[in-house]
């Protein structure tokens, strides 16, 4: 069985695909059924039969209310999706779980992986990627690892055997159908990172397909028909169009994907309008039309790459070159803008559908198994041991040579270990096995190369046989980016006030940990109702605390206290995140010589019409008090900059309350992303950050400190 973890899953909005990593090479399994290399995202209930992929997807034109497609877009969230075969719900998490376990079908060896890579986008939140795992485990995998889509199409785009990569930089546009990712990748001797990105998990191909239904087809049914809200009929469960809107969604996607390579595309179908009066309906959809229905949308990527480029203070000079991944930048028109716009090299020799899924097996090809860290001999030739064995190194490399540790319990005198590489180029001779033990392997360039690590006793006979895998040529990469902040909520009882401190910043390189220790903001009694919370959450630092994703808490009420709590005593807050984003929380309460500790996997975020309004109407009140406030200073600018901020949340109020309670439409997770944002603008006026009021603090106390020694050595003048 194989140490490494190997099959690489890219999980996508619209097609998925896996792979496997071996002896250096990357093999993408094709789909029995039909020999592609993908997997439509799609899954379909007939009858007692569930059908997925493209059979699934075929039935939209059917039976559009019992086929499910672009779930992926409600990983994380709390909404599921009536399934009229069971009159039941399913969830985004079990609809990927059906895709994954389809995926596994793909494996021609028979081989049932028991470890998985699954991509990501680089941009989901800690919801999103706990779902995404959940969704791994329930297809029967024991250990689900996440890989960032941008970092798989670096490393699938760095080793590919045509590339020979110098130092450089260069962006990764990452277009799919679901989600948007652009993130900036650097080299630098041989080694491989991801610097910084942007991303929107709610803009893809999926929306160019709701644009032309909203701004093409819609206007031409009502042009054509009598139809009364025809939009929200069309996309609210409950509506009298809205089997006619899955099917819609389908001939919008065939029209997108035909206007890729012709100028016009026919769109047909049938409908009864409001009258009675069956209708049947055929348009043409030219190019220019169909690009000017998307552009806003590709504008919004550029400014993405933009932002990236100003954060790191880059000209299109400094980028190698802009390297396109995901099927929507199949679309011509999307080139076009990026050149036109950023004047940058395109570089669209990766396979838009492939680049993720090969990368995923690259990575998985590093990754060693959890249950695989500790060996003990179970080899036939081998007798029987307690030697237990843990070896560390890398598994790509650049290098002619690179160092292996072995670490070795249960050692006794005598024993001896030899590495040989199988083609005969190393052998290391026998060597005195230690408690701890390094050694430099000479590398095979451009291959992989295969070593087997024997270790004998005394007597010469085999305790321990281990294969070992080095790939060379290939680059591997340095660590995960944090996607978002990851904040503790701290309330400042003396000012009356709740700030933001920031725990791990974006970008930061997974896995961390950190330990602080906090002071104790009022006296907890023993055995009373009165609690101590620890609450975590994600996203911006520079905003309203309330405008933050809730990652988790931990409560501590007096009931659990053996002592009294007392106010200013120390609490030690230990935090750690995997790579694969789980967030342990440890606090320990010196006081009381207690420890709590939580492990945060939330997997689901609920967004609903009412919270919605009541948040947009608190800022709409706070803002208008604070125009009011400008107003009577005489400060007009700043009062100018809270209208123009309060017109944004009028407009976002109006959008929430024309919200139908079924929509299935992902536009209330939008219009919660832009609340955020407006959030953060709307906290500019109320509070400064954390760190300003920090330094601020430092040069009162500065001064303090100043005034004090002078006036100490005035006195001591005057006393002479």
């Amino acid at each position: 069985m194989s140490e490494t973890i190997n099959y690489g899953i890219d999980l996508g909005t619209t097609n998925s695909a896996i792979a496997i990593y071996t002896d250096g090479e990357v093999e993408v399994f094709k789909n029995p059924s039909n020999l592609k290399q993908s997997l439509a995202s799609v899954v379909a209930y007939k009858g007692d039969r569930i059908i997925v992929g493209d059979k699934a997807r075929e039935l939209l034109k059917r039976t559009p209310n019992s086929v499910f497609g672009t779930f992926k877009r409600k990983m994380g969230t709390s909404d599921k999706y009536f399934l009229e075969a069971t009159d039941g719900f399913i969830s985004p998490v079990e609809l990927s779980a059906i895709i994954i376990k389809e995926l596994k079908n793909f494996i021609h060896s028979g081989d049932n992986p028991d470890s998985v890579v699954i991509t990501i986008p680089a941009a989901f939140d800690t919801m999103q990627s706990n779902a995404t795992k959940k969704a791994g485990y329930q297809a029967g995998f024991s250990e689900v690892i996440l890989l960032q889509e941008p970092i798989a199409a670096s490393l699938a785009f760095a080793n590919k055997s045509a590339n020979n990569l110098a130092d450089g930089k260069w962006l990764v546009y990452d277009f799919g159908g679901g989600t948007f990712d652009v993130a900036l990748t650097s080299i630098s001797d041989g080694e491989m990172k991801i610097i910084d990105h942007e991303g929107d998990n709610y803009l893809g191909g999926t929306d160019f397909d709701r644009a032309i239904i909203d701004k093409y087809i819609i206007p031409a049914m009502n042009n054509l028909g009598v139809f009364n809200n025809l939009e929200a009929e069309l996309k609210k469960t409950s509506g009298k169009y809205n089997r006619l809107y899955n099917k819609l969604l389908y001939i919008a996607e065939e029209a997108k994907i035909e206007l890729s390579n012709s100028d016009i595309s026919e769109l047909e179908f049938e409908v009864v309008d409001d009258t009675g009066n069956s209708i049947d309906i055929y348009l043409e959809l030219d190019k220019s039309t169909f690009e000017s229905i998307i552009k806003p949308d590709i504008d919004r990527t550029v400014l993405m790459i933009k932002e990236v480029m100003l954060r790191n203070q880059l000209t299109a000079r400094d980028l190698n070159c802009v390297l396109l991944i995901g099927g929507t930048t199949y679309i011509p028109y999307v080139k076009q803008i990026l050149h036109d716009e950023l004047g940058l090299t395109i570089d669209s020799s990766m396979d838009p559908t492939t680049a993720v899924v090969v990368g995923a097996a690259y990575f998985a090809g590093t990754k060693l198994k959890s249950t695989q860290n500790v060996k003990t001999t179970t080899s036939s030739d081998t007798i029987k041991s307690k030697l237990k064995i843990r070896l560390a190194y890398d598994r790509v490399v650049q290098t002619d040579t690179t160092p292996i540790l072995c670490r070795a319990e249960y050692v006794e005198e005598g024993y001896k270990y030899r590495i040989i590489r199988k083609d005969g180029g190393y052998d290391s001779g026998l060597l005195p096995l230690e408690d701890k033990t390094k050694n430099y392997l000479s590398v095979a360039a451009q291959v992989y190369n295969t070593y087997v690590l024997t270790v004998y006793n005394s007597a010469g006979d085999k305790l321990y046989k281990e294969t070992i895998g080095i790939t060379h040529g290939k680059f591997g990469i340095d660590g995960q980016p944090l996607p978002d902040n990851i904040c503790l909520v701290v309330d400042a009882v003396d000012e009356n006030t709740t700030y933001l401190e920031p725990i791990f910043k974006k970008n930061d390189i997974l896995p961390l940990k950190k330990t602080i220790t906090k002071q104790i903001s009022k006296t907890i009694p023993r055995n009373s109702n009165d609690r101590l919370i620890i609450k975590v959450v994600e996203g911006s630092i520079d905003t309203l605390p309330s405008a933050n994703k809730l990652i988790g808490l931990i409560e501590i009420s007096g009931s659990k206290l053996e002592r009294d709590l007392i106010k200013g005593s120390d609490v030690e807050l230990t935090f750690e995140i995997t790579e694969s984003r789980d967030i342990r929380v440890a606090a320990y309460l010196s006081l009381t010589d207690q420890e709590f500790n939580d492990t945060f996997s939330p997997t689901e975020h609920h967004v609903s019409e009412t919270e919605l309004l009541r948040e947009t109407k608190y800022f709409k009140d706070n803002l208008l008090a604070k125009q009011k406030d400008y107003e009577l200073d005489a400060n007009y600018e700043k009062a100018e900059e809270v209208k123009n901020i309060l017109f944004d949340v009028i407009n976002l109020e109006e959008e929430i309350g024309e919200l139908e309670h079924d929509d299935i439409s992902d536009t209330k997770y939008k219009i919660d992303i832009r609340k955020r944002k407006l959030g953060a603008k709307i906290h500019t006026f109320y509070s400064r950050s954390f760190l300003t009021k920090t330094i601020e603090l430092y040069y009162d106390q500065k001064i303090n400190t100043t005034n004090s020694l002078l006036a100490a050595k005035s006195t001591e003048s005057d006393s002479i």
